[in-house]
């Protein structure tokens, strides 16, 4: 086993805040954040959550969707880690139904039996989910939504299947421009990889966005912060910011507290009709690299 612990640890150290304790979960990847936007805004994400990628943040926020939209990000991290997330998303009359795929995969890793200056060869792992999601708004100000999914970890030619289901909440406070935002995410069960018990990171995400009033601000500006809680683990605190200087410029910037790998974050996103472009930056520390992160939108 190895491979599974040389493959845990890869995925770990992009998102630990220590990464023995993060090593005690599987599906590592279920912890690393998903769309350009999201990501530059420092992953405080659970109240701002509105398009397609917030089945992966909180899925009560697609049911204030107006449009289907479709999304797909790509992310390249060290170590040849890649990552590939797709979600699609129709509302219908206050619902909203959505399905969404994530891949991660890590190719090149290396098999020895003993210290040798050549691998005995090399090979891949996988984090595969596929989800289906329902949202349904109640009234104005409030929305709720859940996620169903199927989740596979392979390592070499071991693999496990499992299930997980999220589900969340967002309120439109009667403070104008405040929304608050819970979701728990990753609760399921999944079979044995091997003799390894794979344990899901289940997770606490409580979080609030502030648009500034008009009077303050000539143009949009939103500012997030989230508490998140991995159960067996640390907590942490992210914060994130958003402005819209001009309808088709948005900048961004995020911090997380609490992450010994990385605490700052950057982004833009570019707006043409009904198609968005969004980039994020993440600066590792540790001589680990950089991390960029591509997003593609479009509502139709």
């Amino acid at each position: 086993m190895r491979a599974v612990a040389i493959f845990i640890i890869v995925l770990s150290v992009i998102n630990a805040p220590v990464a023995f304790t993060q090593a005690e979960n599987g599906l590592a990847a279920l912890q690393i954040g998903v769309g350009a936007r999201a990501t530059a805004m420092g992953e405080a994400f659970t109240a701002a959550a509105d398009d397609a990628t917030s089945a992966f943040w909180n899925p009560a926020g697609n049911a204030w969707l107006q449009k289907r939209q479709a999304h797909f990000t790509h992310t390249a991290w060290f170590q040849d880690v890649q990552q590939n997330t797709a979600s699609v998303v129709f509302p219908v009359k206050g619902y909203a139904l959505g399905l969404h795929v994530l891949l991660n995969s890590v190719s090149g890793i290396e098999q020895r039996l003993y210290a040798t200056e050549e691998p005995l060869h090399t090979f891949s792992a996988h984090d595969f989910v596929f989800g289906i999601g329902l949202a349904k708004r109640f009234g104005d100000r409030v929305a709720a939504g859940a996620n169903v999914r199927y989740v596979n970890e392979k390592i070499y030619v071991e693999s496990a299947d499992g299930f997980s289901v999220d589900a969340g909440l967002q309120v439109r406070t009667p403070l104008q421009g405040l929304i608050a935002g819970m979701s728990v995410q990753h609760f399921g069960a999944t079979a044995k990889l091997k003799k390894e018990k794979i344990r899901l990171p289940k997770t606490l995400r409580l979080g609030t966005a502030y648009q500034l009033p008009a009077f303050l601000i000539p143009f949009p500006w939103i500012v997030a912060a989230d508490y998140v809680y991995v159960f067996d683990d640390e907590a942490a605190v992210h914060l994130g910011s958003e402005i819209n200087p001009w309808p088709l410029l948005s900048l961004r910037l995020g911090y997380l507290t609490g992450w010994d790998t990385h605490n700052i974050s950057a982004g833009f996103g570019l707006k043409l009709n009904v198609f968005c472009l969004d980039y994020a930056y993440v600066p590792f520390k540790h001589d680990l690299g950089n991390a960029h992160r591509f997003s593609f939108l479009v509502a139709f």
